[in-house]
């Protein structure tokens, strides 16, 4: 018996060894979220040095990424959410989905110094471009909303 779970050990120690992965999250992303289209996978990011602008990258594996474009830019900022110029980000947590042909981004965003909102923006492409809905979703003075959220079918 212990010559069996000596072997199984060794098996499961080799299969595993192979199939070990680096973490693909780039140095300054985080809060990663992650959307399958097809056989490509979109991963949307808070980013340090991209001052609240939310890159979406593209990968066909889940371990190599590419930077495609980013959710925000000056043409399309949310104007109800407070910008980040001094260089801390305004807009965090964002989450991509597809619902009723659309492709929607739920996101947190300061829009003074002490409320915190959810905001939502769409698009035809999981690349954009992206349109605010024009005005916060929810709004509550002196709290933090993180995004917990779940979606299945596009529901």
């Amino acid at each position: 018996m212990n010559n069996y779970l000596v072997l199984f050990s060794l098996c499961l120690f080799t299969v595993c060894q192979s199939t070990i992965l680096n973490n693909p999250i780039k140095s300054g992303n985080y809060e990663a979220s992650v959307l399958k289209v097809g056989n490509i996978y979109y991963m949307l990011t808070n980013n340090i040095s991209a001052h609240s602008r939310v890159p979406i990258y593209k990968s066909t594996d889940l371990q190599n990424w590419e930077l495609q474009t980013y959710v925000f830019n000056s043409e399309n900022y949310p104007t109800w959410a407070r910008n980040s110029s001094d260089g801390h980000d305004a807009i965090y947590h964002p989450k991509m989905y597809f619902i009723n042909g659309s492709y929607v981004v739920y996101f947190s965003a300061f829009n003074s110094v002490s409320t915190v909102a959810v905001g939502v923006a769409k698009a035809g492409s999981p690349t954009g471009p992206f349109t605010d809905l024009g005005k916060p979703l929810l709004a509550e003075e002196g709290k933090k909303m993180d995004l917990p959220s779940f979606a299945q079918d596009g529901k």
